[in-house]
């Protein structure tokens, strides 16, 4: 209740309704803000509480982020990659998943410019307009060697020549990142996030995605909220499909690997182009999908890092 009125459920169900208070507290719902709440006497020994106002209120959508969550993503999104893609986010759609992560490349292997494709652009505006986040992922996604044993093996073996920022010195990896930063906010996308090829970056890259004023990027098994630097564990499921033995591999890996997340905070799920050219590959990513969606609710990367950063601020806090 507004107005510097105590709230004070009942004594019977009384903690129920008080822990879903707290809950809604913790995500940030703008609709219980400013309010002054007292914990009930049945609740005081178990609970520890702050006032509401010393919450900082949280901004935009993230009211319908909550906890456990699912971040679908898409990577390599280009020119030639449209028609699949587009075929994904519409399988997505009617398996619940009305929001996801975009990841789209500017200036493909050099060859193909986001700006030159006005059939894209206009596909893409249509699905930042019904939700979906458009995030940068690399500038041509396409790597150099470095002429070191250890990249070799990311280089040539773990990417098909794609590590485009595991090498690189933070003067060219910023070069990189603000090309592709300007392009995308000129041609009216809203980019919040930085996402390196193959999740393969140095130090140096993140810190150079930090100053170009990302609010976060992602590895493989992290996400990262760059302005402070937390990092958050949240290993995501990705399929390879360039070999058969590639294909066996990431069946079996991620059927096991889903089933150990289940009761993680964050679930991702990060698709690629070509797994639609799978049957097998792409029946394992409806049916996990489909299994996640009943007892998560979706997110988009930028929307999960403000929540889960938000979160920790307020724990903080009462601490």
């Amino acid at each position: 209740r507004r107005g510097g009125t105590p709230l004070h459920p009942p004594s019977e169900g009384g903690q129920v309704r008080w822990l879903r208070l707290r809950r809604a507290v913790n995500r940030g719902e703008s609709k219980v803000q400013n309010l002054h709440v007292s914990p009930p006497a049945d609740c005081r020994k178990k609970w520890r509480y702050i006032e509401v106002s010393q919450i900082r209120p949280v901004h935009g959508r993230l009211g319908r982020v909550t906890s456990p969550a699912l971040v679908v993503s898409i990577h390599d999104i280009t020119t030639s990659t449209l028609d699949r893609v587009r075929r994904q986010v519409e399988e997505l759609s009617g398996l619940g998943v009305a929001r996801a992560s975009l990841l789209v490349v500017p200036n493909y292997h050099s060859e193909e410019r986001l700006d030159q494709d006005a059939a894209l652009c206009e596909w893409l505006r249509k699905c930042q307009a019904d939700g979906h986040e458009i995030a940068l992922h690399g500038w041509t996604h396409q790597g150099s060697r470095s002429g070191t044993h250890g990249a070799w093996f990311f280089e040539r073996l773990y990417t098909a020549g794609e590590a485009e920022f595991l090498s690189l010195a933070g003067a060219q990896a910023r070069e990189r990142i603000e090309k592709g930063q300007t392009m995308l906010r000129a041609l009216g996308f809203q980019v919040s996030g930085f996402i390196a090829p193959a999740w393969l970056m140095n130090s140096e890259v993140e810190r150079a995605a930090r100053e170009a004023g990302f609010l976060y990027t992602n590895t493989i098994s992290e996400m990262v909220h760059l302005p402070n630097g937390r990092r958050f564990p949240a290993r995501s499921c990705v399929w390879s499909v360039r070999a058969h033995w590639r294909r066996a591999c990431s069946l079996a890996w991620n059927d096991w690997l889903f089933r150990r997340l289940q009761g993680a905070d964050l679930l991702r799920i990060s698709l690629h182009p070509h797994d639609l050219d799978y049957p097998a590959v792409w029946r394992q990513i409806r049916r996990l999908i489909g299994l996640a969606r009943q007892q998560r609710a979706c997110a988009t990367y930028a929307e999960w890092i403000q929540f889960a950063e938000s979160r920790t601020e307020n724990a903080q806090a009462e601490n």
